[in-house]
C-alpha cells in the first residue's frame, strides 16, 4: 500500500478482515421505526461486483432481530436492505453493507412477501400492522429453500470471467431445461411463461455475448455502471450548491 501511494496521509483507507459464512441479504420495510415486513435470502452463486444472481430464501432469526432493532433506533421510514455473511455453525451474521432502498424483490414475492406493495402502502401513509422478528422468522421458515436466479446476469458474469461461446451456449441450454444451478429455480427477470416479451433481453444479451464473450460482457458492465452511478463531479456540484437554492425545492417537512 505504501508503494502504491496509499499511505501518504492524503488518502483515507478502510481495512477489513474477511467475513465468514454464506453471503446473504435481508430486505425490510419500516413505517416510522416499526418493522412492517422483511425477507432474507442466501446467495447460491456470486457474480461481478459481489452480486448474487442466484438465490435461495432462508431463515436467520437473529438477523430479523437485528434489523428490527436498527429500524427502531433510527426511526426508519421506508425500505432498506443489508448485505452480510452468515455463519451457520455459530448462527452469527457479519454485516458488510447497508442500502436505503428495497433491492430486488422477486424472491420475496415468490415466497409470499410483497415488499414492493408494502413500500407503496408506507409511501401512501396507509397504516400497516407491525411484524415482530419472531413473525418474520416463522414466515421465512415456512418458505425457506425457494430458489430463483437471473439467467442473463449469470451469463454476463461468466463471460466477464472468461467463459467461451461453447460454455455460454451450454449455460443457456441448462437454463432452458432447468439443469444445474437452474434446477427447481425460477428466473426473476425473464418470466417467459407470464410475459413472452421478457425473452427479448435474453436474446439481445446472448447475441452480444456470443459475438464477443469478453468484449461484450465488459461493454455491458461498463454501460450499466455509467448509467446508474453518481460521478464525483456530480457530488462536487451538489456539495457546492447554496443551501438557499436547495431549500426552495424542498417541502416544509424536509426543511424542518
Amino acid at each position: 500500500m505504501e508503494e502504491d501511494g496509499l499511505l501518504d496521509g492524503h488518502c483515507e483507507t478502510v481495512l477489513q478482515q474477511p467475513a465468514k459464512g454464506v453471503q446473504s441479504t435481508v430486505q425490510a420495510v419500516f413505517q416510522r421505526g416499526r418493522l412492517v415486513d422483511a425477507h432474507l435470502f442466501e446467495a447460491r452463486r456470486l457474480g461481478f461486483g459481489g452480486m448474487s444472481p442466484a438465490r435461495v430464501s432462508a431463515n436467520h432469526p437473529i438477523v430479523f432481530e437485528h434489523v428490527a432493532a436498527m429500524g427502531q433506533a433510527l426511526q426508519w421510514h421506508g425500505a432498506t436492505f443489508l448485505d452480510y455473511y452468515y455463519d451457520h455453525d455459530r448462527q452469527r451474521p457479519e454485516y458488510i453493507e447497508a442500502n436505503p432502498r428495497i433491492g430486488e424483490t422477486v424472491n420475496a414475492a415468490l415466497c409470499g412477501t410483497n415488499l414492493a406493495e408494502r413500500l407503496i402502502d408506507v409511501s401512501l401513509d396507509v397504516d400497516c400492522p407491525t411484524m415482530s422478528p419472531q413473525q418474520c422468522s416463522a414466515k421465512a421458515e415456512a418458505v425457506a429453500g425457494r430458489r430463483t436466479q437471473s439467467f442473463y446476469m449469470i451469463a454476463i458474469s461468466d463471460a466477464y470471467d472468461g467463459a467461451t461461446r461453447r460454455q455460454l451456449w451450454t449455460a443457456y441450454r441448462d437454463w432452458r431445461k432447468g439443469r444445474n444451478v437452474y434446477t427447481d429455480s425460477q428466473d426473476e427477470l425473464s418470466r417467459i411463461g407470464e410475459d413472452p416479451w421478457s425473452s427479448l433481453p435474453v436474446v439481445w444479451i446472448m447475441g452480444q455475448l456470443l459475438a464477443s464473450p469478453l468484449g461484450g460482457s465488459q461493454r455491458l458492465v461498463q454501460q450499466t455502471i455509467e448509467n446508474y452511478s453518481l460521478p464525483e463531479s456530480a457530488v462536487e456540484r451538489m456539495l457546492n450548491l447554496p443551501m438557499s437554492a436547495l431549500s426552495d425545492h424542498l417541502p416544509e417537512t424536509a426543511k424542518e
